[in-house]
């Protein structure tokens, strides 16, 4: 139906990026280094370009990518992790994107990576995200329900079964071991997307594939950011906010029994959330 991206810009936030590989080359726009990084491609980059964007593999064929590899690890500290240069980062995509045309914004950030309290940078993240807020810009990261209030797990669906048929998909492998921490009803708000059973871009070769029999949140992430970009491309009004409930009440509902507990399972639906979006 032509619902591809087309028109609508993609920042994600990661490590070092395969830059040539043809999943995603093509609609590559702006890459940098935030700082300067002498580090090679890095799987995770590719792969979360991969999923969000890219042409075999991912949510949003069509659109524009603009990604900052950030350093999350500092140079010398007590800690072993920072977010002061994701910070910039954000900073970094919002300052371009004030000098996009307003066709070719960039509408979503992806972030595969969360951010705690306690740590260095965490109030320039959120500042940062804040500021993404303010301009129009939706932020998807494992920070979600601390951001925004949404909760977004992960599925899996049994390999080379019908991916049209609700009935063959489970919680994967990641939540499954984390569902006791969990009460039924925060479950319920659960919103459930492919994160297991994953193909994408290899960072091994411009040419190359991998595949993930388990994965985790930093699939899940690229997946929500480019469904995002499908709604913006049927409807230029859409907001964080009126995505998510429509993506609530779009969704399959099921249930799955694990230790004995029936869990609600509320898996995407992503015809049906954007056929509800260009209303």
């Amino acid at each position: 139906q032509g619902i591809d991206g087309r028109g609508i810009s993609v920042g994600i936030v990661d490590f070092p990026l395969l830059v040539g590989h043809k999943e995603y080359a093509d609609r590559l726009i702006h890459y940098e280094e935030i700082p300067e990084s002498n580090y090679p491609a890095a799987m995770h980059g590719a792969a979360v370009a991969s999923l969000a964007v890219g042409k075999t593999c991912g949510v949003a064929p069509a659109a524009k990518l603009y990604f900052i590899a950030a350093e999350l690890t500092p140079d010398t500290s007590e800690y072993n992790e920072t977010f002061v240069y994701e910070a910039k980062a954000i900073h970094r995509l919002l300052d371009i994107n004030l000098q996009l045309p307003e066709k070719e914004k960039i509408r979503v950030i992806s972030i595969s990576n969360g951010w705690d309290p306690g740590y260095p940078g965490y109030d320039e993240v959120i500042a940062a995200v804040q500021r993404a807020k303010q301009e129009g810009v939706f932020v998807v990261s494992a920070s979600l329900y601390g951001d925004y209030g949404y909760m977004l797990w992960g599925a899996r669906r049994t390999p080379m079964a019908n991916p049209d048929d609700v009935s063959h998909y489970e919680i994967s492998t990641y939540y499954k071991d984390r569902i006791s921490r969990w009460t039924p009803e925060a479950l319920e708000e659960c919103i459930f997307v492919l994160q297991d059973d994953r193909t994408y871009a290899s960072w091994l070769g411009e040419q190359d594939y991998a595949y993930g029999q388990y994965g985790g949140q930093s699939w899940g992430i690229p997946y929500m950011a480019g469904l995002y970009a499908l709604c913006c491309q049927v409807n230029s009004d859409v907001t964080p906010d009126s995505f998510w409930k429509a993506v609530q009440e779009t969704a399959h509902r099921t249930e799955e029994v694990i230790f004995g507990q029936k869990i609600p399972l509320t898996i995407v639906n992503p015809p049906a959330l954007l056929e509800a979006m260009a209303k």
